[in-house]
């Protein structure tokens, strides 16, 4: 609806309504700018007879503007995230490639050398069925197993509750296995498991899977000959903290404050600068934690930390 129209409107609504009414309303400079105003506008009789509107507006255009910034930033982070999220699906179909690719072979195998043995008029023993009936049954759990991890990751509806963080933590080794394993990546642990956190699962283990993608990538491009994370959980001072480690020769001096900022990244080519910086909302909103990180010796250091609940 044009402004004018809407302003004669309001005009009506209040001579009709005989009571005070508020409203917004706009108009134009010399210049072509738009201003905005907040109106109010009180009907005026004499007699019970209508005479006209009395009225009076204050300039609300810097409010007005702002407002206007802060929805196109909101929307342009909704776009952001789910960007984000199309990035990470595209991630994790290839973590279920390399996951699958090893099981679905040894059933090939298995499947290819009985019917080989049927075709050739070979007998196969009782034993031979039950050992290679128990193996495709393996293979084909664990293929069933990652589904699930995966499925549970990418659960949207997945409610706030509390959850054992080591959980979260093996779901996000489960997922990124296959990628590690074909990447030669070493992962030594150390944790608490009685420490629990409340909150959405997913959404941690969202976060430890940027940081073991970040700290793969930076073995892999420094070409380090043995690949080492190291993820420790502990607390100390009334806090939760995981700690992963990597020795990928660490994080440029010059660019480690800026490695949070969105679309921020060091990667020419594959980079997208989503990771990180999803990964610092979720601590900080949706966990009320901190995320950190520090060069440490021969590598990097990220550090997450939450409040210990009682």
């Amino acid at each position: 609806m044009h402004y004018a129209q809407k302003c004669i409107d309001s005009d009506m609504e209040t001579k009709q309504s005989e009571i005070i009414n508020k409203s917004n309303e706009m108009a134009l400079d010399e210049n072509g700018r738009k201003h905005y105003f907040e109106v109010f506008k009180a009907p005026f009789f004499e007699n019970g007879k209508f005479q006209g509107l009395i009225g009076i507006g204050r300039d609300i255009t810097d409010t007005q503007e702002t407002m206007d910034k802060l929805n196109e930033a909101l929307v342009a982070q909704s776009i952001f995230i789910q960007q984000s999220k199309f990035v990470q699906m595209g991630e994790m179909i290839e973590n279920i490639i390399h996951q699958w690719r090893q099981p679905l072979s040894c059933i090939t195998m298995i499947s290819s050398g009985m019917l080989m043995k049927v075709e050739m008029g070979l007998d196969i023993s009782s034993d031979e069925l039950v050992s290679n009936g128990e193996n495709v049954m393996k293979y084909a759990t664990h293929m069933n197993e990652t589904i699930e991890d995966f499925r549970n990751f990418l659960n949207d509806k997945a409610e706030n509750k509390l959850f054992s963080i080591s959980e979260a933590i093996n779901q996000a080794l489960s997922i990124t296995k296959g990628e590690f394993k074909k990447c030669d990546i070493e992962v030594l642990l150390d944790i608490d498991r009685t420490l629990t956190l409340f909150g959405k699962k997913n959404e941690l283990v969202q976060v430890i899977i940027n940081m073991l993608n970040n700290a793969k990538d930076a073995m892999v491009e420094n070409n380090i000959s043995q690949k080492k994370i190291f993820i420790m959980l502990h607390s100390q001072n009334n806090k939760i903290i995981i700690t992963i480690r990597d020795n990928g020769n660490g994080i440029p001096t010059d660019v480690i404050d800026d490695i949070f900022k969105a679309h921020f990244t060091t990667k020419k080519d594959s980079g997208t600068g989503v990771g990180l910086y999803m990964s610092k909302e979720i601590v900080t909103k949706s966990f009320s934690g901190e995320l950190s990180a520090k060069n440490v010796e021969d590598g990097a250091e990220f550090k997450l930390e939450f409040d210990l609940q009682a």
